[in-house]
């Protein structure tokens, strides 16, 4: 089976929980409560569970957008 290549321009499309947690700065716990309220989405292929890049930015941009929505997505914590 031939699996095509990924154009450089793309980069990595998918992240894991703890590859997620890394680049927004935050606990694994933190992500996966985020995953489990649907407050950051993700897909699951198989057994495995990823976060796509698309979603990470959006959950960004999302936060930068409301004033406050980042203790609203983070469950009231800081």
């Amino acid at each position: 089976m031939h699996t095509p290549e990924v154009p450089q321009e793309f980069g990595q499309l998918l992240f894991t929980i703890d590859q997620g947690a890394s680049r927004l700065a935050l606990s694994r716990a933190t992500v996966q409560r985020l995953v489990a309220s649907g407050a950051l989405r993700s897909v699951r292929i198989g057994s495995a569970r990823r976060i796509a890049e698309d979603d990470l930015r959006e959950f960004v941009a999302a936060l930068r957008a409301t004033p406050g929505s980042d203790r609203a997505l983070l469950g009231g914590r800081r």
